[in-house]
């Protein structure tokens, strides 16, 4: 969600999502399926510095870079 939309769900899990084909009432959902967030209570868009140092921090948590981890952390804080 953050890479396509800027979007942030916290707590998104697989308990918290359902994806419903049918409906017990006639015409609702008829032609196509719905995704159902059933707890969106912690949910936000990040600017854009904080998109930045966010995809920065990954990069270093996945090249194992402990500094530019920090200094990524350290950018998102002050914005």
């Amino acid at each position: 969600m953050l890479l396509v939309d800027n979007f942030i769900h916290v707590g998104m899990h697989p308990g918290n999502i359902l994806v419903r084909s049918k409906s017990s009432r006639k015409g609702i959902f008829k032609s196509k399926p719905h995704v159902i967030f059933l707890d969106v209570s912690i949910t936000a868009e990040l600017s854009k510095s904080e998109r930045v140092n966010l995809l920065k921090f990954f990069k270093g948590v996945a090249c194992r870079d402990g500094k530019l981890q920090q200094m990524h952390v350290e950018a998102i804080k002050t914005t």
